[in-house]
């Protein structure tokens, strides 16, 4: 493409400047398409800011003020905490509970008393060939060694199927009681195995307690058909009396008689169940925890306590006082972009023009051309309008006094506030000292239609209705999308693709028609000064 000035026929002219000034025309329209298309990019976005906006405000802010343990919360306490405490859920009725503790959960545990080493040369060594004195088959040859099996046992942890870890000669040869533990670690069941250095305990435990987890080893002979040998089996027994294993009794904190194993008798330590006997009834737990008419009892010792369930109010109230804060933060977002303003007159600016301005001019610019882009929208004054009737209308199928938020305190500010609301928290304290469910019942009834649904409920629904509106006006996302302003979008790049391809044609043909002016230009001022020559030589 051809630059600058022409100099070859002498004309002077300033090509470039003049092709530019030809192409105004198509130069504005597609100016005009890249703006559209921009504009409309940053309504999609103000659009999509809503919707994730809604989308945290429908699953994670409004389900809060579904639960029936924030909106109907109780307090539990226990008269002796030694014995046991206590947490209730929004389920539990208010009432004095009697609990007695027969039984604490344990976990099946085996711990060594103290390691015994047949290597009496090596008395901290964790060298399995220095703990046990490895039996060999006689005759076994080297090779023999990588494939005969020299210790082999099987882990159960209380499930149906045993796990087995199994060393040939070669392999016992280099192994420590520390690789016995993690190959154990490895294994999976719900054991877990360590070997203590400081102290030269080895330990086994079943990270479920319960009696039905136990902590199972036995002697692996082998099968049928590929018998372990006898040797072997010996090693197998030798390293597991040697450990010296005995079962711990977390309850009492005492560590009873060492285990032996043997190939006819495995070593087996199982946990035992909490047990309780609540209101009259025994439950049963493999953990310290028992659940019993939505109070949740944590067994410290055995014994017997009280446990009495209130209402808890305060929390209730502040749940409540949090629940405002959240609609009126949500109504805020979309309030701000409804009325925000207008200015029509500003539109994105181009590469060109942000250049022929200073940066502080093109970012307020900038700020007034994003203004106002859904300023009065359809959908967004919808949203708005539907959060305020799901709040003020009243929850069919409630009967007495307590019906709608606004009898119990949770009412509009003025006119101007947009739609904001105010928490008396003297109505709702004495709307709950009459009724304890009755912010549960506001919030989180649920019905088969709208009018029977409590007001969280109703604004979940509210908030999934805007969200496909604007899902379908605007998609989720930045990315490419088929909602209507994805495809606009598509339309005006479509468009400008169009627009170039016309202006890169017409911008050549331009070029090659002042080329070929250049051309003639030259040719005629060379025909004039052979002439000028020849008159002026006669």
């Amino acid at each position: 493409m051809a630059s600058g000035i022409y100099g070859l026929s002498g004309s002077g002219m300033d090509i470039d400047s003049l092709v530019k000034n030809m192409m105004k025309t198509q130069q504005s329209k597609y100016d005009n398409i890249y703006k559209n298309k921009v504009q409309t990019e940053w309504k999609k976005s103000d659009y999509n800011s809503i919707y994730k906006s809604l989308n945290t405000f429908r699953f994670s802010t409004l389900s809060n003020y579904k639960l029936q343990s924030n909106m109907a919360a109780r307090s539990a306490t226990a008269q002796d905490t030694t014995i046991a405490t206590a947490v209730a859920n929004g389920d539990a009725g208010e009432m004095t509970h009697d609990i007695s503790v027969t039984k604490l959960a344990q976990n099946a545990y085996l711990q060594s008393t103290a390691i015994t080493r047949d290597n009496a040369t090596a008395p901290k060594s964790i060298n399995l060939p220095d703990v046990i004195n490895v039996q060999y088959p006689a005759g076994i040859t080297d090779e023999e060694k990588k494939t005969k099996i020299g210790l082999s046992f099987t882990v159960n942890d209380g499930s149906n199927t045993a796990q087995t870890i199994s060393y040939t000669y070669s392999q016992l040869e280099g192994k420590t009681l520390n690789d016995v533990a993690s190959d154990i670690n490895k294994l999976n069941i719900n054991i877990t195995a360590s070997y203590d250095a400081v102290n030269d305990t080895f330990s086994l435990y079943n990270k479920k307690g319960g009696s039905t987890n136990t902590v199972g080893i036995a002697v692996n002979a082998g099968s049928v058909d590929d018998p372990i040998s006898t040797e072997g089996q010996a090693n197998t027994e030798k390293l597991f009396t040697n450990l010296k294993l005995a079962s711990y009794d977390s309850v009492n904190k005492t560590l009873g008689s060492e285990i032996a194993l043997t190939a006819a008798t495995p070593i087996s330590v199982t946990g035992v169940s909490a047990e309780a006997k609540i209101d009259g009834k025994i439950y049963t737990a493999d953990s310290n925890k028992i659940t019993a008419a939505g109070v949740t009892y944590t067994l410290n010792k055995i014994g017997e306590t009280k446990v009495n369930v209130t209402n808890d109010v305060d929390k209730i109230v502040e749940n409540v006082k949090k629940f405002v804060e959240d609609y009126n933060k949500m109504l805020d977002t979309m309030n701000s972009k409804i009325s925000e303003t207008r200015y029509k007159d500003y539109k994105p600016l181009t590469d060109d023009e942000k250049a022929a301005m200073k940066e502080d001019q093109v970012k307020s610019w900038e700020e007034k051309a994003k203004s106002g882009l859904l300023n009065n929208d359809t959908i967004i004054r919808g949203v708005v309008y539907d959060m305020r009737d799901a709040l003020s209308d009243s929850i069919d199928g409630l009967t007495g006094k307590y019906t709608s938020a606004a009898s119990i305190g949770i009412t509009t500010t003025s006119y101007t506030e947009k739609g904001k609301i105010q928490l008396d928290e003297n109505k709702l304290r004495n709307a709950l000292k009459e009724d304890p469910d009755v912010v549960y019942k506001i919030f989180g009834t649920t019905g088969s239609d709208r009018d029977s649904q409590g007001i969280a409920n109703r604004l979940s629904a509210v908030a999934q209705t805007g969200m496909t509106n604007i899902s379908k006006e605007a998609g989720i996302s930045s990315s490419d999308d088929q909602s209507v302003l994805g495809i606009k979008i598509d339309s005006y790049e479509s468009q400008m693709k169009k627009m170039l391809d016309i202006m890169d044609k017409r911008q050549t043909q331009l070029y090659k028609q002042f080329n070929a002016m250049e051309t003639a230009i030259a040719s005629l001022n060379s025909q004039y000064s052979f002439v000028n020559q020849y008159t002026s030589g006669s």
